[in-house]
């Protein structure tokens, strides 16, 4: 019997070697039914399998909100490419948010939509003289009357003319255009309010001259004096004369709206249920600190895991502030062009801003010490044979227990005896989650915290110290196998 147990130690001098390093006379003993100073089996000695958060889901609908459909044009604070991006419910109709969509002036409002678009007046510019909006954008106006003449018609009033070839308009000194162009003129068409051109508002730049001796100047029509507005402040332009905005036309019947969202509970759920209410917002960029910080198997969000898929607006202190001020769906609307909910998927590819290349690189390392880098199946099923024979015969008895793998179920199922069932502390459901992550593409859709958590877990229960060695044997062939099992090996 000692020698077979001789030759065990032999030959997976690999995991002794990862089991001995660091073992203390006060750790706890591991053996079931002894005397561990561990005795829930909850209480944190037992290793527990990782819960992780899965997708984080927010929402700023109101609980039984009152929806109205909007059958009228209607203006939205964005662009069109904004608007379609919006979330759609299940049968495809978007949702937007009343502080976002304005009334049109002009249009006819069925009343039940009282209260689900805001008035055009409510805009963050709202311009009811032509003049005052061209003032706002660096320009002067001009207007047309019905004989062509800017102004009040008066003699020393420019003329607004369209030029034939580039279809641009031209703002002309009156005496210029009457001696040099005038009516028939073959390049240039004065402009009536009556011609199918456009007509009505012209726009000239502050600072620019209008020619005094030859030529005009290009002045702009209305639409093009709208793209030079501000476009992150959006306006609305309803002087009885004209109406203009900046913003997105929404086709009618295309959303329905609802009222005053903002009001509504700011609303955060995770995949795996309620519960996790902790947010871990250690430095998404630091691997470090990362790697250092002890991860929970269950109830903890980590920012790490999500930080290349937040908005690249969001710094993760941002985000940190606005989940401790339960404001994150509105946080998360904002730099969403105001949806109104949403999902945070875990962070699976490689590279980004954040850590989860080089915790990718860790694990594979981690794997590859283990000699399970690429293993197969079967590869894996023997090396946790062994695994857990050593670490049983390690710290439980000299006797070789029984341990059966099997893949069941769409998981690793390991079954321990020594003539009875032993749990030692949960060992083999940590080598059991360890196996399911092996394989490359299990890997690549894990959450970064998961992974993490494995490793410190695995160091927890074999590096640190945690349960001491059980004196097997008390002769010399004793003596050599725990000497054995607690000597470090160069591989």
């Amino acid at each position: 019997m000692k020698k077979r147990i001789l030759a065990l130690a032999l030959a997976g001098t690999t995991a002794f070697s990862v089991f001995g390093a660091a073992m203390s006379a006060n750790a706890a003993p591991v053996y079931w039914g002894g005397t561990s100073s561990h005795i829930g089996a909850f209480d944190g000695a037992y290793y527990q399998s990782y819960i992780p958060a899965g997708d984080i889901n927010w929402d700023l609908r109101e609980t039984n909100a009152n929806y109205a459909v909007v059958n009228e044009e209607m203006y939205f604070a964005g662009t069109e490419a904004q608007f379609e991006r919006l979330a759609d419910d299940d049968n495809g109709v978007t949702f937007v948010d009343s502080s976002v969509v304005y009334k049109i002036p002009g249009n006819n409002y069925d009343a039940n939509v009282t209260g689900h678009i805001s008035d055009t007046d409510e805009a963050d510019s709202y311009y009811t003289n032509v003049r005052w909006f061209a003032h706002a954008i660096g320009y002067t106006a001009y207007e047309t009357t019905a004989n062509g003449v800017v102004g009040t018609g008066g003699e020393e009033e420019p003329i607004v003319a369209r030029n034939k070839d580039n279809g641009k308009y031209y703002i002309f000194d009156r005496d210029v255009w009457e001696e040099h162009y005038g009516i028939g003129n073959a390049d240039y068409q004065k402009i009536y309010v009556n011609e199918t051109t456009p007509a009505g508002v012209y726009f000239l730049k502050d600072g620019t001259s209008i020619p005094t001796d030859i030529g005009g100047v290009e002045v702009l029509t209305l639409e093009q004096a709208v793209a030079e507005h501000n476009d992150n402040d959006y306006f609305v332009l309803n002087d009885g004369n004209y109406v203009a905005s900046n913003m997105y036309v929404v086709p009618a019947n295309a959303a329905k709206v609802q009222t005053v969202a903002y009001n509504a509970v700011d609303n955060i759920s995770v995949d795996a249920g309620a519960g996790y209410t902790t947010l871990d917002a250690v430095d998404p960029t630091d691997i470090d600190a990362v790697l250092a910080e002890t991860v929970a198997p269950s109830g903890v969000v980590y920012l790490y895991d999500y930080y290349d898929n937040l908005p690249a607006t969001i710094d993760a202190e941002d985000f940190a502030e606005a989940w401790n001020e339960d404001r994150v769906a509105k946080l998360l609307s904002e730099a969403n062009n105001d949806a109104m909910f949403g999902t945070v998927e875990p962070v699976t590819a490689y590279r980004g801003r954040g850590v989860r290349e080089e915790v990718m690189y860790e694990w594979e390392d981690f794997l590859d010490n283990l000699g399970i880098s690429d293993a197969s199946n079967a590869g894996l099923t023997r090396w946790a044979e062994e695994t857990i024979k050593n670490y049983a015969y390690t710290y439980y008895n000299a006797d070789i227990p029984n341990v059966t793998v099997e893949w069941e179920n769409g998981r690793w199922d390991i079954d321990i005896s020594f003539g009875r069932e032993v749990n030692l502390y949960n060992f083999d459901q940590l080598i059991a989650d360890i196996m399911e992550l092996a394989p490359a593409d299990e890997t690549q859709g894990a959450q970064t915290s998961e992974l993490i958590y494995l490793m410190q877990q695995y160091n927890k229960y074999v590096d640190e110290g945690f349960v001491e060695v059980n004196p097997v044997e008390t002769d010399e062939w004793g003596d050599l196998l725990v000497s054995l099992a607690e000597a470090p090996t160069e591989d």
